[in-house]
């Protein structure tokens, strides 16, 4: 529901008038995503690599993502919580401010091929 992925009241209600949610879903991915593992993926993870997780997220725990987050085998690895945002840290509560700091993670990662 909007309630679970929007944690500021206004980003809720604009994306209920816009009608952000899908109202269906393939279901034929499910059983091989419920088989995957993502801290066991991660540990094959040696790129640059940042998570991000919204600090009222009610969809994806924090000790979830945390855990996978420590998997990662990658030294260069930076773990960025997004203030006040739920679930869809994008259109959430501090969406600009998730998008600048993406913005400067990926240039300087990867600016001039490096």
């Amino acid at each position: 529901s909007y309630k679970d992925i929007f944690s500021d009241e206004d980003c809720r209600q604009r994306a209920q008038a816009a009608d952000f949610l899908q109202k269906s879903v393939c279901a034929d991915f499910i059983p091989i995503a419920l088989q995957q593992d993502a801290t066991l993926c991660a540990q094959n993870v040696g790129v640059p690599t940042l998570v991000v997780q919204g600090e009222k997220d009610a969809v994806v725990t924090h000790a979830s993502t945390r855990g996978t987050y420590e998997a990662i085998a990658s030294t260069d690895k930076e773990w960025y919580e997004v203030k006040g945002s739920g679930h869809s840290v994008w259109t959430d509560f501090q969406g600009e401010v998730l998008f600048e700091h993406v913005a400067a993670w990926i240039e300087k990662h990867f600016k001039n091929g490096s």
